[in-house]
């Protein structure tokens, strides 16, 4: 039998797949099993393009974000929008401080987006799995196909989600989704990511972005046991760039009431730092951002395997991995071998030219605060000239008695000793100024903004 020549080359470090390719030595030093952490250059590389990645569109991200925040404080109808006198950025103010004057159109902005929510519940696709041929076994398998993601849709794709959903692309103008398997559950399960916690390249789609952060927080005891040792609780530090996010979505969801309560006192929410939480991160690398890294040390993982010293990190991640970490990945907790396009899908809604991302319904936020401004004019010509005033004489009656005029059963005593000449009657001392009505262009104008 002729002899057979093989010509590839064999992967110098097996992949494991599921496996936590994370280095034991930082850990154990860490949870006091060594007196110094040793070096690793898996878990160096990482933390440096973390620190890097983190740091990449700070400021179009940031400004993503605080639309998001406007969109969703208007929508509940919480505060009233102006822009600000000196910067003309815009803020909030309460409603009934001494902005007294500026009132909110009320109901105007809520209904759009229960109209959009609507439309986006009544809009669900239909998913069909793709049949190659039309052999009929092909057609059997598919149909059997069929019976599980039938399944699928209905517990997955309810209603809570979809509403979610709309929020995010209204808000964000991109929802993020991530499909994961639960071991609890033993089950796949379906998580809508929050925008503000994830940080990825903006000119690429999530799934498609060279690397990909999401941060939540979990409860620093929780997170201690599963460690071995103790961990500070983030308090004030998640106040730093890398958290902004987080602070964010605190700051909506503990925004407070627009016209009493807590939001006369924190006009932007609050971001409550004394909860005992943690940051873990998330962080997905593509390969082309570790392909030149080569491991100078023998490393020992959490899983058990062993990556030998000068094996390329392409090697022993060639599809992609995620990094799980805290403190701003300092502490490395685990590495899979995983490519992020197998589990997060994303979708924009009013897609930005040679981006990403969408812009949601930003564009209503101007639409929103003309509308405010219109009507605050309206109602204050309407107190000042609109509602009939009355003028008196003054030599033949008072303040007060004119005060008394407008009171149910009053009995006001009238003299006529001081009238001037031919007035006898108490209609001729009193009576109301006629009210003049707004010009028609500011009803014209207002129609227009709400069509």
């Amino acid at each position: 039998m002729p002899a057979i020549l093989d010509t590839t080359t064999p992967s110098a470090v097996p992949v494991y797949p599921g496996a936590n390719l994370a280095p034991i030595e930082p850990l154990e030093a860490k949870a006091g099993i060594k007196l110094e952490p040793t070096k690793s250059t898996l878990v160096e590389t990482v933390k440096a393009l973390y620190d890097n990645c983190i740091n990449l569109d700070e400021e179009p991200r940031r400004e993503i974000i605080n639309i998001g925040k406007m969109v969703a404080n208007l929508t509940t109808g919480k505060l009233l929008l102006l822009r600000h006198p000196l910067d003309q950025r815009y803020t909030f103010v309460k409603r009934d401080t001494r902005f007294n004057d500026h009132k909110t159109v009320g109901g105007l902005f809520q209904y759009y987006r229960t109209k959009l929510n609507a439309e986006w519940l009544g809009s669900r696709p239909a998913r069909d799995p793709i049949c190659p041929s039309d052999d009929d076994r092909i057609e059997e398998f598919i149909s059997a196909v069929k019976v599980v993601q039938d399944h699928y849709d209905r517990t997955l794709y309810d209603d809570r989600y979809e509403t979610q959903e709309s929020h995010s692309a209204q808000e964000y103008g991109t929802w993020i989704t991530r499909y994961r398997w639960d071991e609890d559950r033993g089950d796949i399960v379906l998580e809508l990511l929050p925008f503000p916690a994830c940080a990825f390249d903006l000119r690429y789609r999530p799934e498609e972005s060279p690397y990909f952060i999401y941060q939540q927080k979990c409860a620093t005891n929780r997170l201690s046991k599963m460690v071995g040792y103790a961990l500070p609780s983030d308090g004030n530090e998640a106040d730093d760039t890398s958290a902004y996010g987080l602070r964010i979505i605190e700051e909506i969801a503990r925004q407070g009431g627009g016209v009493s309560g807590e939001g006369q006192f924190r006009l932007s929410g609050d971001a409550d730092s004394d909860r005992k939480e943690t940051i873990v991160t998330e962080f997905w690398l593509a390969p082309e951002m570790y392909c030149d890294v080569e491991l100078n040390e023998r490393t020992k993982t959490v899983s058990g395997e062993t990556l030998p010293a000068g094996t390329m990190m392409a090697e022993a991640f060639p599809d992609g991995l995620v990094a799980i970490g805290i403190d701003s990945m300092n502490t490395v907790l685990a590495i899979y071998p995983e490519n992020k396009q197998d589990h997060i899908v994303s979708g924009v809604y009013h897609l930005q030219s040679f981006s990403g991302v969408g812009k949601g319904i930003s564009d209503a936020i101007d639409v929103k605060k003309e509308m405010d401004d219109l009507h605050s004019q309206a109602m204050a010509y309407i107190k000042t000239r609109g509602t009939p005033a009355f003028g008196y004489n003054q030599d033949l009656i008072s303040e007060e008695t004119a005060r008394n005029i407008g009171k149910p059963r009053k009995n006001i005593p009238i003299s006529f000793k001081n009238a001037p000449e031919g007035v006898t009657n108490i209609n001729q001392a009193i009576g109301p100024i006629q009210p003049m009505q707004p010009a028609s262009g500011v009803f014209e104008y207002g129609k227009q903004l709400e069509n």
